[in-house]
C-alpha cells in the first residue's frame, strides 16, 4: 500500500509516478488523495491505469477533479480488469465524466465499490447510473451522496435498484434526493438504506407501497 494523500504534487513528479504505475508489478492498494491531480497529469495517469495490471484500491478523493480528467480515467475502467474499489468522491466531476463511467460499467466486470459522494452529477448521469444498475452483476456499493439528479434522476435510480440483483449499498442522499435500499425480492441479502430529504415526503406513498415480500428501513 502507498499513500501519497495531501502532498502537493508538481506536474513533473505526475508525469514520472504515471511512467513507475504503467510498469509496476506489484503495488494494490494506492491512495491519492488532495494530491493536485487534474489536468493533463490527470490525463497521463489515466493512460497508465489502463495498462496497469495490479491495483485493486485507488483513492483520488479531493483533487478538484474536471471531466478533462474524469472521462480518460472512465475510459481506462474500460480496459482495466484489477481495480477493484475507486473512490472519486469531492471533485468537481460533471455529467460527461458520470456518463463515461457509467458506460465503463457496462462493460468493466471487476469493480465491485464506486464511490462519486460531492461532485457535480446531474439527471443525466442518474439516468446512465440507472441503466448501469440493470444490466451490471458485479458492483456491490455505489456512493452517489450530495450530486444534484434532482427527482427524475432519483427516480430512475430507484426503478433500476428494483430489478438489480447484486448492489447492496446504493447511497443517494442530498437536498433533493433520497437515499434508497430496499430487499429485492430476487436478492437475498439485506440492502443498505437511508431515507433523508426534502422529498420524502412526496415518495411516501411510493416507497411504503413496495410489495411485502421488500424489506424496507429507514435511518436518519
Amino acid at each position: 500500500m502507498l499513500n501519497l494523500s495531501h502532498n502537493a504534487l508538481d506536474r513533473d513528479v505526475w508525469f514520472a509516478f504515471a511512467s513507475l504505475l504503467a510498469i509496476n508489478s506489484s503495488l494494490a492498494s494506492l491512495r491519492l488523495s488532495r494530491t493536485c491531480l487534474g489536468g493533463d497529469s490527470g490525463t497521463t495517469f489515466a493512460e497508465a491505469l489502463k495498462v496497469n495490471t495490479t491495483l485493486t484500491l485507488l483513492g483520488l478523493w479531493g483533487n478538484s477533479l474536471e471531466d478533462a480528467s474524469g472521462v480518460p480515467l472512465a475510459e481506462a475502467l474500460e480496459v482495466n480488469t484489477t481495480l477493484t474499489s475507486l473512490d472519486l468522491s469531492v471533485n468537481k466531476l460533471g455529467d460527461a465524466s458520470g456518463v463515461a463511467l457509467a458506460k465503463a460499467l457496462i462493460v468493466n466486470t471487476t469493480l465491485t465499490s464506486l464511490n462519486l459522494t460531492y461532485n457535480r452529477l446531474r439527471e443525466n448521469s442518474a439516468t446512465a447510473f440507472a441503466n448501469v444498475l440493470r444490466h451490471n452483476t458485479s458492483l456491490t456499493s455505489l456512493e452517489l451522496n450530495e450530486n444534484p439528479f434532482g427527482e427524475a434522476g432519483v427516480n430512475a435510480l430507484f426503478d433500476a435498484l428494483s430489478i438489480n440483483s447484486s448492489v447492496v449499498s446504493l447511497l443517494v442522499h442530498s437536498s433533493t434526493a433520497c437515499a434508497v435500499g430496499q430487499r429485492n425480492r430476487h436478492n437475498r441479502r439485506m440492502r443498505e438504506t437511508s431515507l433523508q430529504s426534502e422529498l420524502l415526503q412526496q415518495w411516501g406513498s411510493r416507497l411504503f407501497s413496495l410489495p411485502t415480500s421488500n424489506k424496507l428501513s429507514k435511518e436518519g
